[in-house]
């Protein structure tokens, strides 16, 4: 057994803070795994992990042993990558990582499309927006709508996507269609105050309802409760359908930028190069 086989038990058990998960993804009984990090404490000859009934954690020294096991996996996969990437079709288990309102709006359909492009690659989605029982570098993507400042990740803006006024049809018939920013004042307005951009400019008129979740945001629009501001990637489906009509397209808002982040080591990987250049090539914007 070569130093590398318990090095992955042991960094299994840390990215899923249980022998039984670590054990379930890679193969092995849970009794195998706790083997293995015993004799690899015996041989280091410290203690790595703090052991309850519920749950492990590591001690200092095995959080030190894992933040650079983790880079030297992480340096031999992307090796390993750059010599498969040669003439590699993309495949396996892409780890994909965002946050929960932008999965939900926009993967499943970004996700059909990019199978059926790369029906070899299987897709692991985690929605979350604070990852505590794995690091992001655990996975090969992370889609933000803000960056994710790291030494070990490659953190960039992918696009960025228009942000338009619009209402559901029944409310602008009931209520009437603006035909000035001065009409706002008038109308049920419906502001996000998020941590993402899209409220940080202020829409001339009175809220009805504020939130601090643009799901939230989303279905009030639907229901008929007001005016409000959507990403054009999350109004496109019920602008199609008539559910949702655009107001004042003239009136300037800001766009709101989708920042793609991976781990340094990975960089090179023909899946996580294939989704990146797919998402790029799908979310470019076009206004309505």
């Amino acid at each position: 057994m070569s130093r590398l086989d318990p090095l992955k038990v042991f960094v299994a058990v840390i990215d899923h803070r249980s022998f039984t998960g670590a054990a379930r993804a890679l193969g092995l009984t849970p009794s195998a795994v706790s083997r293995q990090v015993s004799q690899l404490e015996a041989r280091l000859g410290t203690r790595l992990l703090a052991r309850t009934t519920r749950s492990v954690a590591p001690t200092e020294a095995g959080q030190r042993y894992y933040d650079r096991g983790r880079q030297v996996l992480e340096a031999l996969e992307d090796v390993e990558n750059e010599v498969q990437a040669l003439d590699a079709v993309p495949q396996g288990r892409l780890r994909v990582l965002a946050e929960p309102f932008f999965g939900r709006a926009a993967l499943a359909r970004i996700f059909s499309g990019f199978q059926n492009r790369y029906p070899e690659l299987a897709i692991d989605l985690t929605l979350s927006e604070t990852v505590t029982h794995q690091p992001r570098d655990a996975f090969d993507v992370s889609i933000a709508l803000e960056a994710l400042p790291s030494e070990r990740m490659v953190s960039h803006s992918l696009v960025s996507t228009g942000v338009i006024l619009c209402a559901s049809r029944q409310y602008l018939e009931r209520r009437g269609r603006p035909q000035r920013v001065e009409d706002l004042a008038s109308h049920a307005l419906i502001a996000i105050q998020s941590h993402h951009g899209l409220g940080e400019e202020p829409t001339p008129g009175r809220a009805g309802i504020v939130v601090n979740d643009v799901d939230m945001a989303f279905h009030a629009l639907r229901e008929g409760m007001g005016i409000g501001r959507l990403p054009l990637y999350v109004a496109r489906g019920d602008l199609d359908r008539g559910r949702l009509e655009q107001v004042l397209a003239d009136y300037p808002l800001p766009d709101q930028q989708v920042w793609v982040s991976y781990p340094r080591f990975r960089h090179q990987s023909p899946k996580t190069r294939a989704f990146v250049d797919y998402l790029t090539e799908v979310l470019t914007p076009t206004r309505a």
